[in-house]
């Protein structure tokens, strides 16, 4: 990597530089000046040092293979330093996998430090990752569903929002949403659940909080039509991913129905 005012490494690549001259002057110390350059590039320059790097380490009693890796851990996050993401990347933690999340924002502070929002699917709480800590993660999908295949965790969200949304509807007017509604909706729970390693129950819970906001805001325009399905949420939420077709003796047995007659899907 040549050396430059473009390079966001120089200094370190003017300290390596300065310790292979430093060992090609004591290990070949009457070289001519054209092939000091050519030994200052060879790939068999840095086999010698590294040789006698390794006769160093067992002299001193030191772990050769534990200081490359140190080494390559700090190289790794040096590279980190200079990437960065846009909103609607999926990241995970460089280190350790625990999580998956998607950047929602990302700023620079007054020190230059580049700080990353990620929200996971499941948590309420966003967290403010440094870039550095952050590594891309594989794509999400693609999920099949009944229209089309949804190919990254943002879509799934959003996806899944609109289908709670249509079931609640269907319901509280008295029908059954189609059966493949909630095929799909239980699949994109799992699918996010999975993904982000968090619990499809966590995904219900704010998915539930979620749904009862878009009704409310529904019911200030209509207030009859969304005023039952807003009441249900968010405590009826998982109910939702049963097809209420393979309970239906069960709600029979419980007496509710639906003010048309037949039972009501919970």
């Amino acid at each position: 990597m040549p050396t430059s005012a473009m390079n966001p490494h120089s200094r370190l690549v003017e300290n390596a530089t300065a310790a292979v001259d430093a060992y090609l002057l004591r290990v070949l110390p009457n070289r001519p000046p054209e092939a000091q350059a050519e030994d200052h590039s060879s790939v068999e320059t840095l086999h010698c040092l590294f040789s006698d790097l390794l006769h160093f380490c067992d002299h001193h009693g030191l772990d050769f293979d534990a200081a490359l890796g140190w080494a390559r851990t700090s190289y790794a996050d040096d590279l980190a330093m200079e990437q960065t993401f846009t909103n609607g990347d999926e990241v995970q933690p460089r280190h350790s996998a625990t999580w998956r999340g998607i950047v929602v924002d990302v700023h620079t502070t007054d020190q230059g430090q580049v700080l990353h929002t990620v929200r996971i699917p499941g948590e309420r709480d966003r967290r403010l990752i440094p870039v550095e800590a952050l590594e891309t993660e594989a794509p999400f999908g693609p999920i099949e569903t009944r229209n089309s295949p949804v190919l990254t965790a943002q879509e799934a969200e959003g996806h899944l929002e609109e289908l709670s949304l249509l079931i609640r509807r269907t319901e509280h007017e008295g029908r059954l949403p189609a059966q493949p509604l909630y095929a799909d909706q239980r699949k994109l729970v799992d699918a996010l659940a999975d993904w982000s390693r968090s619990s499809p129950a966590s995904i219900l819970q704010l998915l539930g909080s979620q749904i009862a906001a878009a009704l409310d805001e529904e019911r200030l325009q209509t207030p009859e039509a969304t005023k039952l399905a807003s009441t249900a949420f968010p405590n009826d939420i998982a109910s939702g991913l049963a097809d209420p077709r393979s309970t239906e003796s069960e709600s029979q047995g419980s007496g509710s129905s639906a003010p048309d007659g037949r039972p009501r899907s919970r």
